[in-house]
């Protein structure tokens, strides 16, 4: 006990040794902020029509290679495919990172599809 009672009286002694040592600074600081707040140009966009059924339809499935996306979307196929007669499915693969513009790209290069579910994971 006592020689923890010495090492904190000469912890306190050392900072403030330390402290009065320190000259202080020669000017003051000055800090410019900024505001994290940017512009946003939002444009309205018309939502895709939406299919009456799902029943004998082909779906894509696209993932983008993010760690457990795959899972999701082999779900979705067991889930559709117990609900809907005829339904069938395409596995489409994209890459991490895509701009919507590869993205179209993508899908332009795939076989034909009457919707898709995009999967992201993490």
């Amino acid at each position: 006990m006592k020689k923890s009672m010495n090492w904190l009286v000469l912890g306190v002694l050392l900072v403030s040794l330390l402290a009065w040592s320190t000259p202080a600074p020669a000017a003051p600081v000055k800090l410019e902020v900024f505001s994290p707040v940017g512009v946003a140009d939002i444009k309205p966009v018309k939502p895709a029509l939406r299919l009456s059924t799902l029943e004998g339809k082909k779906i894509g499935l696209i993932w983008n290679a993010k760690p457990g996306g795959q899972y999701l979307l082999d779900e979705v196929e067991k889930q559709l495919s117990a609900k809907y007669k005829g339904i069938t499915f395409v596995r489409i693969q994209s890459e991490q990172g895509m701009s919507a513009d590869e993205m179209i790209a993508v899908l332009k290069g795939a076989p034909p599809v009457d919707a898709v579910v995009h999967s992201v994971g993490d």
